[in-house]
């Protein structure tokens, strides 16, 4: 952490150590839930998404608390990654059932230069912007952390970042849910339907 305090650098380790596990499961948990809706399976996809979003609001206070576990902010930490699980589990079950139309096979997990170069392609322009989200916020926070010596104001200004993510992800939510189906009308060549759904 940049320019972190003695108050906050402890919790954010303890935070940090949880998610980095999480992404063991996180990151395969992402491809396939973009995988799933590109085949149109929204149904699986929003089911895995909303029962780890609930089980994380659940599990929160739980772990948290003195009254559950009392972790503080490891506990969030861990509530946080057990849901990360729960959806890799609940993507990772319907593709080993085998009613995807996408199948995962080990012997198909071989390196290919076309599909990494297709694929970095691909992200690049995400991973810029993510690094330049990033970027941004360290860049306020070490400006927040000019202003006081104590912890609130970089604590503010994380809660308005998350209250300003809620609105962001219910954009991301419809765009993501809406994509498969334009998709599957153009794709399909049915324009009526196409422009019915738009």
């Amino acid at each position: 952490m940049i320019r972190a305090s003695d108050a906050s650098i402890g919790g954010a380790k303890e935070y940090a150590f949880w998610m980095f596990i999480a992404a063991i499961f996180n990151i395969p948990a992402q491809s396939m839930n973009a995988s799933v809706r590109a085949e149109s399976s929204v149904k699986i996809s929003s089911i895995a998404v909303i029962t780890g979003a609930l089980l994380n609001v659940a599990l929160d206070p739980v772990f948290m608390f003195d009254w559950g576990l009392g972790l503080g902010v490891g506990g969030a930490s861990l509530a946080t990654s057990i849901s990360q699980f729960v959806t890799f589990a609940i993507l990772a079950f319907f593709y080993l059932s085998g009613r995807s139309v996408i199948k995962i096979k080990l012997k198909a997990f071989k390196p290919s230069w076309n599909y990494i170069k297709t694929t970095a392609a691909i992200g690049i322009p995400t991973a810029v912007i993510q690094i330049c989200l990033s970027l941004a916020s360290s860049l306020t926070n070490i400006s927040a952390a000019s202003l006081s010596e104590s912890d609130e104001i970089i604590a503010a200004y994380g809660v308005v970042q998350r209250l300003i993510l809620i609105g962001s992800y219910m954009v991301m939510g419809f765009m993501q849910g809406y994509q498969p189906v334009v998709s599957y009308a153009f794709g399909g060549k049915m324009e009526d339907r196409f422009h019915t759904s738009v």
